[in-house]
């Protein structure tokens, strides 16, 4: 049993044998992970932004909840750093050995516990997941998923992470972001509306009536996307 202070014995053990399927790997393999993790969290970020493009023919609600996801991961990164040096936990690679060469190594002082990046894509998610149901999307709340677990894999794979490094970073930025959406979506709606109403920003909230489009052939309203106030 692998036995490391304030690294549980499981989370170690998980993560060498991970390693191990990887032994005699080329050198470019920890790079190419990496990027593949870096390329999850940009596909999450497209995501995100379709969903937001389609937000802005819905109610209010729905664009002042596109729009504070991208706040809520922006928030989610000075959170994660705080607890980083809080707990200061040494990244695996000064932790475990052997230890590949071609894994990811950061310079001492760059604490592994919790996970940036998984911290960012657990927050992306949620974001986009409080979108989904607003506009009940399932196809969006699954290619968020799908992209946020991606991210939080590759930071195990490259070594860069123990596994309880990216859930605990992943838990953290979903509350940061259910916090943030929540209270920010709700008090951000009125202002989205008048922003409607006097026609400013249009690109950016869209320039339909708040809850409302002409039936056709009638002149007459009908509700949007159930009640989106």
């Amino acid at each position: 049993m692998i036995s490391i202070p304030d690294v549980p014995d499981g989370s170690a053990a998980w993560l060498t044998r991970i390693l191990q399927l990887f032994e005699g790997a080329p050198p470019w393999t920890g790079a190419a992970v990496e990027l593949a993790g870096e390329l999850a969290l940009l596909l999450g970020l497209a995501v995100w932004f379709r969903a937001w493009l389609r937000s802005r023919t819905a109610g209010p609600r729905t664009v002042a909840t596109a729009l504070a996801a991208p706040v809520a991961v922006a928030l989610t990164w000075p959170v994660s750093e705080l607890a980083k040096q809080i707990k200061q936990v040494d990244r695996p690679c000064r932790l475990l050995e052997p230890f590949p060469s071609w894994a990811d190594c950061p310079a001492p002082g760059d604490w592994s516990f919790p996970s940036n990046h998984a911290a960012l894509a657990g927050a992306l998610v949620v974001g986009v997941l409080l979108l989904a149901l607003r506009l009940r999307s399932p196809v969006v709340a699954l290619f968020a998923l799908l992209t946020g677990l991606a991210a939080a894999v590759a930071r195990v794979l490259t070594g860069a992470h123990f596994p309880h490094d990216v859930v605990a970073g992943s838990a953290l930025g979903g509350m940061v972001a259910l916090v943030t959406v929540s209270l920010l979506g709700s008090r951000a709606t009125p202002l989205v509306a008048r922003l409607r109403t006097d026609g400013r920003v249009p690109a950016l909230v869209g320039d339909r009536p708040a809850d409302r489009v002409p039936a056709r052939g009638t002149g007459a309203g009908r509700p949007v996307r159930g009640h989106d106030r």
